[in-house]
C-alpha cells in the first residue's frame, strides 16, 4: 500500500514502491546505476549503501568509518563508483567486492560534486573552496584544472561525454568543451547556480539557480528557451526523465515540481521537506521511477510515475490526437499522441544498434520523440529482473518497422541476430527494415549481404532531410519542405 508524503496525499499519478531505510543520518546524494538495478546513497553516517531496487532492501555498504561522504558517481560501466569524503579524498570502490581500489587526490575542503564522464575514463570534482574544477584520469591518476573563475558548482556531463557543464557564483553556466577547449558562458541567471541537467539527447540543459527559477537552454546556440518560475527558494536539484517527457525540480522549500516538457506545463506536486540543504531526487535512467528524499533525509523514497496521466492529462477539449497533428514538428503519417501510443503499446520503429553506438543512437530515438515517433529503444522499454529476450522477441513479431544502425564499429553479433529475425518479419509483413548509417562517409560502406538491397539514409552528418528521409521510411509518408 503506497504510504503518503508528509503533507498526507500523494500525488495523482505517483505510487511509492519502496521506502529505502537503513542510513542513520542525513543522505546527501543518490545516484543510479548506469543499467538502473542499484542506487548508490552517500551519508553523514559514514557510508555508502548499494540498494537492490527490485527488493528494496540494502545490498552492499561501502566506506564504512572511513570518512563522511557527499557526492558519489558510477563508473559508465556500473562496476564502480566514485565518492569524496570529509579527508579532502576523493576515492573509487569497487561495486561488487566493495573494496578501495584507489586514491585520487585531494581539494582544499571536501568535494561537493564529483561526476564520471559518461563515455571514458575522466571524472570531474570540484569544492566549495576550489576555484574551478578539476579533472582525474582514473587510469593514471593524473589531474588538471579547469577553473579559475570561482566555485562550480552542480557539475553535469553532456550525454555524450563531450562538455561538462558547471554554474557558478555570479549566474553564469559554464559549458567546457573538452574536445575544442572552448569555453561558453550561458548568461541569464541572477543568483548562484548549483542544479544542472542535460536532456537525453543533450540539446537542452536545465539551470536551477537561488534566484528560485528554472531555465532551459538550447545548447546549439546558447539561447534560453524559458524561464521556470514557481518555486519560492533556491532550486538544487533537477532530473530529467529518461525519454524526455518530464522534467523534476527540488528546492530548499521541500517542494517536487513535475513539469511537462511538450509545454513545460506544471503537472504535479510532491511535498518532501529537506534538512541537509542537498534536496536530492533523481530520475531512474529507463524507467518512470523518481527517487527523492524524505523523513529528514534520512530515505529515500522510489515513486513509481503514471506518465501516461501525468504527460497525457491537458486542459485542452481537443483530443490528444488533434494537438499532436497540429504540434510543431508533426509529421504526416502520425496521427496518435506519444501518450496514445504508449498507452497502446504501439511503437513506430525498432532501433537496432551495435552496443557501442548507444549514446549515438540513444539521441537520435530522443529526436524522433520530439517529432512526434515513437521508438523502441532497449534502453527504454526492457524492465530490470525480466526475461529480455521474450521481450526483444514479443516487439520484433509486431513492429511497424526497424532501423538497423551501422556505425564505425560495424554490427555487432546480437545486432546479426535481431536482422535476421527482422528480415524474417519483413518478408511475412512487409515490414521496413532501414539500413542507417551513423558515422559521415564519402562513399555508401559495404552493408551485410541483407541490408545491401535496401535504402539507406546517412545521418553521418546530422542534416535535418536526412532525419525526413528516415521518418518517410518509419511511417510510409514523405514530408514536404
Amino acid at each position: 500500500m503506497s504510504s503518503p508524503s508528509p503533507n498526507g496525499t500523494t500525488p495523482k499519478g505517483f505510487r511509492l514502491l519502496h521506502t529505502l531505510r537503513g542510513h542513520s543520518d542525513m543522505i546527501t546524494r543518490a545516484a543510479w546505476s548506469p543499467d538502473g538495478q542499484l542506487l548508490a546513497s552517500p551519508s553523514n553516517d559514514r557510508t555508502i549503501r548499494l540498494w537492490n531496487i527490485e527488493s528494496g532492501h540494502p545490498l552492499r555498504v561501502l566506506g564504512r568509518d572511513q570518512g563522511t561522504f557527499f557526492g558519489v558517481t558510477w563508473s559508465p560501466d556500473g562496476t564502480m563508483i566514485a565518492s569524496d569524503i570529509d579527508a579532502n579524498d576523493l576515492g573509487v570502490w569497487d561495486v561488487h567486492t566493495g573494496q578501495r581500489l584507489k586514491s585520487l587526490g585531494r581539494h582544499i575542503c571536501s568535494a561537493t560534486y564529483v561526476a564520471w564522464s559518461p563515455v571514458g575514463q575522466t571524472i570531474a570534482s570540484s569544492s566549495a573552496v576550489d576555484s574551478g574544477a578539476m579533472l582525474w584520469d582514473i587510469e593514471t591518476g593524473a589531474s588538471r584544472k579547469l577553473g579559475g573563475l570561482g566555485t562550480a558548482y552542480g557539475l553535469a556531463w553532456s550525454p555524450d561525454g563531450r562538455v561538462l557543464a558547471s554554474g557558478s557564483q555570479n549566474g553564469d553556466v559554464l559549458l567546457w568543451d573538452l574536445e575544442s577547449k572552448e569555453l561558453r558562458v550561458l548568461k541569464g541567471h541572477s543568483g548562484f547556480v548549483i542544479a544542472l541537467a542535460w536532456s537525453p539527447d543533450g540539446r537542452r540543459l536545465a539551470s536551477g539557480s537561488a534566484d528560485t527559477t528554472v531555465r532551459i537552454w538550447n545548447i546549439q546556440t546558447g539561447a534560453p528557451l524559458r524561464t521556470l518560475r514557481g518555486h519560492t527558494n533556491t532550486v538544487r536539484s533537477l532530473s530529467f526523465s529518461p525519454d524526455y517527457l518530464l522534467l523534476a525540480s527540488k528546492c530548499d522549500d521541500g517542494i517536487v515540481r513535475l513539469l511537462r516538457c511538450r509545454d513545460w506545463d506544471l503537472r504535479a506536486v510532491l511535498i518532501e521537506p529537506t534538512y541537509s540543504g542537498l534536496p536530492t531526487l533523481a530520475f531512474h535512467p529507463r524507467l518512470p521511477i523518481l527517487a527523492t528524499l524524505g523523513e529528514e533525509d534520512r530515505v529515500i523514497r522510489l515513486w513509481e510515475l503514471n506518465v501516461n496521466f501525468l504527460v497525457g492529462t491537458s486542459s485542452s477539449t481537443k483530443p490528444a490526437s488533434t494537438r499532436a497533428a497540429k504540434s510543431k514538428g508533426a509529421v504526416p503519417g502520425i496521427t496518435l499522441s506519444i501518450e496514445e501510443k504508449r498507452a497502446r503499446g504501439t511503437f513506430d520503429v525498432f532501433l537496432c544498434y551495435n552496443k557501442a553506438d548507444r549514446v549515438a543512437v540513444r539521441n537520435i530515438g530522443s529526436h524522433l520523440l520530439e517529432l512526434g515517433v515513437l521508438p523502441w529503444l532497449d534502453e527504454w522499454q526492457l524492465p530490470p529482473g525480466r526475461p529480455w529476450q521474450r521481450e526483444l522477441e514479443g516487439q520484433i513479431r509486431k513492429i511497424r518497422s526497424a532501423a538497423v544502425f551501422v556505425g564505425k564499429n560495424g554490427i555487432g553479433p546480437w545486432q546479426d541476430l535481431e536482422q535476421a529475425a527482422l528480415l524474417r518479419q519483413f518478408v511475412k509483413r512487409k515490414c521496413p527494415v532501414i539500413p542507417v548509417l551513423l558515422a559521415p562517409r564519402k562513399r555508401k560502406p559495404k552493408l551485410p549481404i541483407f541490408l545491401e538491397g535496401m535504402t539507406w539514409v546517412d545521418l553521418g552528418d546530422g542534416e535535418l532531410d536526412a532525419y525526413q528521409q528516415l521518418i518517410w521510411g518509419i511511417t510510409g509518408s514523405r514530408r514536404s519542405t
